[in-house]
């Protein structure tokens, strides 16, 4: 479980199952080495402090992203018609990048088309093991559909099926991936939006709501790809540790996201802390102030409450992408 990596603050009395405590017996008294008993020192990075690559550094970072476009061979694996309220399509088409095939899912409404799309980018979770994505539902994002637009799911590289370990913390070297896995993912959403480009019941203004993970690790995508219109990024903000390479930093590349991005953070985030990580990307991006729009809720790394969720990406896709 991933969250055995990261320091958490909780209620001094809490008692909850998943709260566990170590005991340990000096077999030989005076020979514990003193740094197994000094208190642990997290490596916390001041953004105020540094400055993204330059423009012709930026430039060479997004040569690096660039993907193979064509040779989809695009097929409809099934359809499902079981829920009142919307289909849900799988579909799968060729990466471009090995001769693997990866799979969209596509949940849309049963209302007359076309609709416009949301695509989804996963928290950490679906990459941290192998599961099966077969029985994948719009879950808390129904409300997207139930908006009058379509949900696509891309399976990107690393997530579900496709899982590879590569976020194992078990395994130093992989604790970075992001250099090797940046590009599928770009390869997997630019494809994504390809295929989707070739439906007549789609319509042609594309957002991006991205998820803790998919708010932070994946936001080099946003800064990539030009065809969004609007992103809302949950839970998301600057990782407070060091990336190994330059390529592999979101700080990097905030400030060249220049469309209208709603971020929707808890106040109380020990991730995201709003102060030292939500807060300055918020400032970090390039979008011009009146197109974005950052709100704190007295949460810590949880979704705020279904209602405010609802209200304000709704409010906010309405504005910039049309309904």
């Amino acid at each position: 479980m991933y969250m055995s990596t990261f320091s958490y603050a909780q209620p001094a009395m809490t008692r909850d199952d998943l709260t566990g405590f170590r005991l340990i017996q000096h077999v030989s008294p005076g020979i514990t080495k003193d740094e197994l008993v000094a208190p642990l020192k997290s490596s916390v990075r001041d953004y105020s402090k540094e400055t993204p690559v330059s423009d012709e550094v930026f430039n060479v970072l997004r040569e690096q992203l660039t993907y193979e476009r064509g040779n989809l061979n695009a097929v409809v694996e099934s359809v499902d018609e079981s829920n009142p309220s919307w289909t849900k399509e799988k579909v799968l088409i060729n990466t471009g990048y090995d001769k693997e095939r990866f799979p969209i899912y596509i949940f849309k409404p049963k209302s007359e088309g076309p609709h416009e799309v949301v695509i989804y980018f996963w928290g950490l979770s679906v990459f941290m093991s192998r599961r099966s994505n077969d029985e994948l539902e719009p879950m808390w994002l129904d409300f997207i559909i139930n908006s009058g637009r379509s949900l696509v799911v891309p399976v990107y590289a690393g997530s579900f099926e496709r899982y590879m370990g590569f976020y194992e913390s078990s395994n130093e070297k992989n604790s970075d991936p992001t250099p090797s896995y940046l590009r599928q993912w770009r390869s997997d959403l630019g494809r994504t939006l390809d295929y989707l480009e070739t439906r007549n019941d789609v319509g042609s203004n594309f957002a991006y709501l991205g998820f803790s993970f998919g708010a932070s690790t994946a936001v080099p995508l946003l800064a990539i790809e030009e065809r969004f219109k609007a992103a809302v990024l949950v839970l998301g903000g600057l990782r407070l540790g060091k990336f190994k390479t330059t390529a592999s930093d979101p700080f990097n590349y905030i400030s060249r996201i220049k469309l209208p991005v709603l971020m929707l953070n808890g106040r109380y985030d020990h991730f995201f802390p709003s102060e030292s990580s939500s807060l300055p990307f918020f400032n970090l991006l390039g979008t011009p102030i009146a197109d974005k729009r950052q709100v704190l809720f007295d949460t810590g790394h949880l979704v705020p409450s279904r209602s405010s969720l609802v209200r304000e990406t709704v409010e906010w896709l309405d504005k910039y992408q049309g309904k």
